[in-house]
């Protein structure tokens, strides 16, 4: 993977800079897709780890329960 202007370089922080690379990697995968299909996605990877997304009761997003 290439590494970017103003980021951390692999000699100075491995872990951060591969952080930063997968976090990159998603972004690219996710560049062309809606919000619902993300969130569609985010659903059935959560399902195929045995949990589900639930609507939190006090506040904003969702957190992940055991089935």
């Amino acid at each position: 993977m290439e590494t970017y202007h103003n980021d951390y370089m692999k000699n100075e922080d491995p872990m951060m800079w591969e952080l930063h690379e997968i976090r990159h990697k998603i972004s690219e995968e996710h560049k062309n897709k809606t919000v619902e299909e993300i969130n569609k996605d985010a659903h059935t990877i959560c399902k195929n780890w045995g949990y589900d997304l639930v609507k939190n009761v006090d506040g904003p997003g969702y957190r992940m329960v055991k089935q």
